[in-house]
């Protein structure tokens, strides 16, 4: 299962020997210090007997009156080991902590400093550092001539809570060799076994626990080694032989959890969720919320795994159910939310980092956030080097480096994976990406070599159609046809198998088979009457006489995809080209007609934005503004688009102000920024207002407009020609010439703006004085303009200045 760790629950430290048989630390800490110092002291006797039977403020109370009479004990090693443990066993941590210390500054034999760092490194133990207890435990073993076989046996189970299975192995081997009868060879065989399962040695697991189905009931670890044995038939893919261990559990708690798993291997999921959801336990509710998620069972499964952070927020689970998580929001395609949950799990950096970090990867990487999908992969490849999934990794850092534009180092992964894995699946996207690749360097041959080394499988088909296409590119149209005919038989679809009938017939046009594309295109119609892609063709053959200016043509292959496919999508397309030929053809009211015909008949249509912007122009160019007005506002009210009503108010503005309504354009340019309108609208709208405020006279207005773009967009050159409108209005001449010189000499050449900016400068400097300047402006605006309405406005003024 995807989400279900297959771990087998790790096991905790048993009573194996007399030493460490009573029921707390506190004893085990006691008997080792009574084991090698005796003090002699009753209440220091009295004292451990309260410890060991459970009493720790009468244990406490005891030492207390015994240093009250004894100060010296303050500086007794033994004495302070127990006073620290009564401290740390009525929760006084900094207490416990500081007397250990004190106790550590005391001890100067090998002996002593052993005990103690024995002392310590059971005490990091037990609060679950197992760094700290791993280095006292290594430090008593340095220092203690003769340490205990417990010792050997607290830093193997140590190392087995890091996660350093081949040290604690190695630690429960020799305390194999060395067992003289002090711990249980069952319980040291099981504590095996269980490292072979997580080291997914499960051959070697499922040795050691060969016997385990014929046990006695009487034998300790029965239950503990059924349950590890289940897991690892589980892991085996062995489902009776796991079935068997569970009927044999006399533990009614671990027979419902096997159960449940084996529930889900088998992929029964309602039974599954009902088995676990008999169970109060971490591993039974994140059981349960793989369950519900496998059922389909979404928010059930979303609802328990969150009740499971809750109330386990270190839980053993804790990674994996936001990996959970993670997987229900990218079902649901809050690609966001997924990243948030997978980054909250990798910050507890445990040793599931690797999988959460690839599923981060492959998230990114689906919402095209390349940068971020490669640094995880690179980070699984650099700092998990052992990681089972290395040929996923690199081919999803591939395909990712691919997509980035990074072409060579695509090339030089592909192929470093391919040198190395033996996987078919992977070394078809290995072929597949580097065809790619060497056809985005241009390199044909190499391209079309690798896409002809894909083999059958899911690549095949759209391998075989990319090397036709790059054959054709390579002006191979011979071979390019042999490809594509191999991947006509492979074709997934009807739809597939039509396109690369088309993409045959387009290359026997290269080859000279037809005299044009249109004629092309019907003689596959002839072919393939009913292609489900007819429409499209159809329209393409209209497009292609439309292209060449035939609008007589088109306009008649136009009309045959409306009357063949009116329900179809290239229906809408067809009737706004029609439009466009009609008006071409000087059929005026037919156009308008056309045009006006399109939104009630295709009103989801995308064309229909394209199509009444174009007829609003129309009417305009025909002196109907008012008409214009109304197309507008038509689709002003059917949009749902802020951008598009924004743009659709300002060109109602442009109208008004056309017309000389100055107030209403005014009010509409208001009306549009508050759309917050995309960046370019904006500028347009900030520099309309400018002008229309100037026309009315109001500079405090166009002053405000002019600082609002500054702000935002800066002293670009519009801004510049807006500013020297505003100077001269406002009479600082000197600031207008300087604003108009600057923007002529910011904008293209022969541009309506700089002929503009040229004209503002010679009307300026006009009136400063400067006919000669102002002369020369005009000049040089009369050799760029390209506009008639402004070379009549030059010459009026040359011919004034003469």
């Amino acid at each position: 299962m995807k989400f279900m760790l297959k771990n087998y629950p790790k096991q905790q430290p048993t009573k194996s020997s007399a030493i460490f048989s009573q029921r707390s630390l506190f004893a085990c800490s006691i008997l080792v210090a009574v084991a090698t110092q005796a003090l002699g002291s009753d209440l220091i006797r009295s004292g451990d007997v309260y410890a060991l039977g459970g009493d720790m403020e009468g244990a406490s109370s005891a030492y207390d009156v015994a240093m009250i009479e004894n100060p010296k004990l303050s500086l007794d090693l033994s004495f302070l080991v127990r006073k620290s443990r009564a401290g740390r066993e009525l929760g006084d941590v900094e207490l416990s902590k500081a007397l250990l210390r004190r106790a550590q500054s005391l001890a100067t034999s090998g002996k002593d400093i052993g005990q103690t760092n024995w002392i310590l490194g059971l005490d990091a133990f037990f609060v679950k550092d197992y760094e700290s207890a791993k280095r006292f435990f290594a430090q008593a073993f340095m220092t203690d001539p003769a340490p205990p076989l417990e010792l050997l046996y607290y830093s193997g189970w140590a190392l087995y809570k890091m996660g350093n299975y081949d040290e604690a192995s190695n630690a429960f081997h020799n305390l194999e060799d060395l067992n003289q009868g002090q711990f249980d060879p069952g319980e040291l065989n099981l504590l095996q076994a269980s490292i072979a399962y997580h080291k997914a040695d499960l051959d070697e697991a499922q040795k050691r626990l060969a016997d385990t189905a014929a046990y006695p009931r009487d034998i300790r670890n029965r239950e503990e080694a059924l349950y590890l044995a289940a897991y690892v038939s589980l892991r085996m893919d062995s489902l009776s032989q796991s079935t068997g261990y569970a009927e044999k559990f006399d533990d009614t708690v671990r027979s419902i959890l096997i159960r449940a798993r084996l529930a889900l291997e088998n992929g029964s999921f309602p039974e599954a969720c009902e088995l676990y959801s008999r169970l109060e336990s971490q591993e039974a509710l994140y059981g349960l919320a793989v369950s519900q998620y496998l059922a389909s069972r979404t928010n059930e499964a979303e609802k328990t795994a969150l009740e499971y952070l809750d109330a386990y927020p270190g839980g053993a689970e804790t990674e994996q159910t936001f990996l959970l998580l993670a997987m229900i929001e990218r079902g649901r395609n809050r690609y966001d939310k997924a990243i948030e949950y997978l980054n909250r799990g990798l910050s507890i950096n445990s040793r599931n980092r690797p999988r959460l970090l690839y599923d981060l990867a492959e998230i990114e990487y689906s919402v095209k956030h390349y940068s971020k999908a490669n640094e995880a992969c690179v980070e699984i490849l650099t700092e998990y080097p052992l990681y089972t999934g290395k040929d996923m990794v690199n081919l999803l850092l591939a395909r990712g480096l691919f997509y980035s534009g990074e072409t060579d180092s695509t090339i030089k992964v592909l192929n470093e994976l391919a040198s190395s894995t033996s996987d078919e699946v992977v070394l078809n996207e290995i072929h597949y990406y580097l065809g790619e690749s060497y056809y985005r360097k241009g390199d044909y041959s190499k391209s079309a070599e690798e896409f002809k080394n894909v083999s059958p499988g899911s690549s095949y088909f759209k391998a075989l159609k990319r090397r036709g296409e790059v054959l054709a590119a390579a002006g191979r149209n011979s071979e390019s046809v042999e490809s594509f005919l191999l991947a006509y038989s492979e074709a997934p679809s009807l739809v597939e198998k039509e396109s690369v009938l088309l993409a045959i017939e387009e290359r026997r046009l290269a080859m000279g088979r037809y005299s044009d594309k249109a004629s092309m295109l019907k003689s596959f119609l002839e072919k393939y009457p009913d292609a489900s892609i007819a429409s499209g063709i159809q329209l393409q053959i209209a497009l292609d006489y439309f292209e060449r200016r035939n609008w007589t043509f088109a306009l008649h292959e136009f009309n045959k995809v409306l009357d063949k496919y009116p329900d179809s999508d290239a229906a809408a397309e067809a009737l706004y080209y029609k439009a466009r030929c009609q008006r071409n053809l000087g059929k005026t009211d037919d156009a308008l007609k056309t045009y006006s015909s399109i939104p009630p008949r295709f009103p989801s249509s995308a064309v229909v934005s394209r199509s009444q912007t174009e007829l609003a122009n129309m009417l305009l160019s025909l002196g109907r503004p008012g008409e214009a007005l109304s197309v507008y506002r038509d689709l002003l009210s059917s949009t749902k688009s802020s951008s598009e009503r924004a743009s659709y108010t300002l060109k109602m503005a442009e109208i008004y102000c056309g017309m000389g309504n100055l107030q209403t354009a005014s009010d509409l340019v208001t009306a549009a920024l508050t759309e917050n309108p995309p960046s370019d609208v904006a500028k347009r709208l900030l520099l309309f207002g400018m002008r229309v405020e100037l026309s009315k006279g109001s500079i405090t207005s166009a002053v405000n407009y002019s600082v609002r773009y500054r702000n935002r967009f800066g002293e670009t050159p519009e801004y510049l020609l807006g500013k020297g409108d505003i100077d001269k209005a406002s009479g600082n001449l000197k600031d207008a010439l300087s604003s108009y010189r600057e923007a002529a000499s910011r904008l293209p050449e022969r541009s309506e703006s700089r002929i503009e900016a040229l004209l503002g400068a010679a009307s300026t400097a006009e009136l400063l004085g400067g006919v000669d300047e102002a002369k020369r402006y005009l000049e040089q605006a009369a050799i760029e303009v390209q506009l008639d309405r402004q070379r009549v406005e030059i010459t009026k003024r040359l011919q004034t200045l003469k």
